[in-house]
């Protein structure tokens, strides 16, 4: 018997045997978010406990690394729904708050994102042979202020666009005569999914 009150398997917490996977590339999108955004709240919380200011930034400059990784996931998942490559339709007043959601995101992003991904680049998830006048300048590019404003915008796009009916998941579970069955469940609001 398949049970469909079950969590979505989590890589890095609650996992189980018949707990829901992604099956298709928007759901695959969605949980990316929501594991990233995960370790961005946390990083943030460890932010605020800190009182040293070279731990800040040093806290700052990881959250950037996770903005970016994020940010490929929004951006795959937003133009899988804009473009209607999901698979599902959408009707047309879900579509444009949507794209409105995604243009604010977008909007706020793009304010900083060269020097946040040259900070990322050049600083985060890569060192450069930079001269030390160079990172120094990256280092002091480190804002936490321009980093909330991407982050606050994150939470309403992703709130709206999971309850949007495009997503598949798998499962599996065990028959009445407990063979082992696996099942594809399309399209599919999982409500249990939050930022």
């Amino acid at each position: 018997m398949i049970r469909y009150d079950e969590p979505i398997y989590d890589p890095f917490g609650e996992r189980g045997p018949t707990f829901y996977h992604p099956a298709n590339e928007a759901a695959m999108h969605l949980i990316a978010i929501q594991l990233i955004y995960r370790d961005i709240e946390k990083l943030a919380s460890l932010y605020r406990g800190s009182t040293d200011t070279y731990t800040k930034k040093l806290i700052v400059k990881y959250i950037i690394i996770e903005i970016i990784s994020v940010n490929n996931h929004i951006v795959g998942l937003a133009n899988k729904i804009i473009s209607g490559q999901t698979g599902y339709e959408i009707e047309p007043n879900l579509l444009t708050t949507a794209k409105g959601l995604y243009k604010q995101y977008r909007d706020t992003r793009k304010k900083n994102w060269s020097e946040l991904k040259d900070i990322r680049n050049k600083l985060g998830a890569h060192r450069e042979h930079l001269d030390l006048l160079t990172i120094s300048k990256l280092w002091d590019k480190i804002d936490i202020k321009v980093i909330g404003q991407i982050i606050s915008c994150i939470p309403p796009l992703f709130n709206f666009v999971k309850g949007l009916n495009v997503y598949c998941w798998t499962k599996r579970g065990q028959d009445e005569e407990g063979r082992e069955i696996i099942a594809f469940i399309q399209p599919f609001k999982y409500s249990r999914i939050d930022l």
